[in-house]
């Protein structure tokens, strides 16, 4: 049977994001599995030279799960367009999800856009604050009072790496659950980039996603 699975690559450089190809396996023995040629999302086969010797992850879907592993791709066969890879780790195992989550905590700072209400009253200064989890299109992240549906912020957020990313919010819900950041109690707030980010913006941010995508 030849099972689909995905294969994920990270390159090194800090502003290259992910590359995402389909393949299935096509053979098994005791030592190593054999892909199929690498496809990219248009369907065009990637021959994969390039990738000897990387390691890269192969995902795998069963049920409600998603299984990650961490692989080297060995050799690729010629002419057959087709891989040979050995596993380096056993699985990790993630709940499937409309969109991927990581539990990456980044500090930041937010603040209502002029002309928002304000309920309860809070001074224009921005709000510091720390996401609980990210994903390509939100983020979770604390306050010390909940926020109306609809409610537009501009925030900053601190990466790891000394950048600085900013963007306009737009608050999707306030969860009910009482939390806690550095000693003061608040609400947990889900919000979407609304505008969408400006391209510089959004590479910065999908390459620090995908190196964090399983934290």
């Amino acid at each position: 049977m030849k099972a689909p699975v995905e294969i994920e690559y990270v390159p090194q450089a800090e502003d290259s994001q992910m590359e995402r190809y389909s393949s299935r396996i096509v053979l098994r023995d005791n030592a190593y599995d054999y892909l199929d040629a690498l496809r990219s999302s248009a369907g065009d086969v990637i021959l994969g030279w390039t990738l000897v010797g990387s390691e890269v992850y192969l995902l795998w879907g069963q049920d409600s799960y998603l299984y990650r592993y961490r692989i080297v791709i060995d050799e690729v066969l010629d002419p057959l367009p087709a891989m040979r890879v050995t596993y380096l780790t056993p699985p990790r195992r993630h709940n499937r999800r409309r969109e991927w989550r990581s539990n990456t905590k980044i500090p930041g700072k937010f603040t209502k856009i002029a002309g928002e209400q304000e309920d309860p009253p809070e001074t224009p200064r921005m709000l510091r604050t720390i996401s609980r989890n990210i994903s390509y299109s939100a983020i979770r992240f604390y306050s010390r009072h909940s926020l109306k549906p609809d409610t537009r912020l501009k925030t900053q957020w601190q990466l790891p790496d000394g950048n600085v990313l900013a963007g306009e919010m737009r608050v999707l819900r306030t969860l009910n659950a009482i939390t806690v950041y550095q000693g003061i109690e608040g609400h947990d707030i889900v919000a979407v980039w609304d505008p969408p980010l400006n391209e510089s913006q959004l590479n910065l941010w999908k390459a620090f996603c995908d190196r964090h995508r399983y934290d």
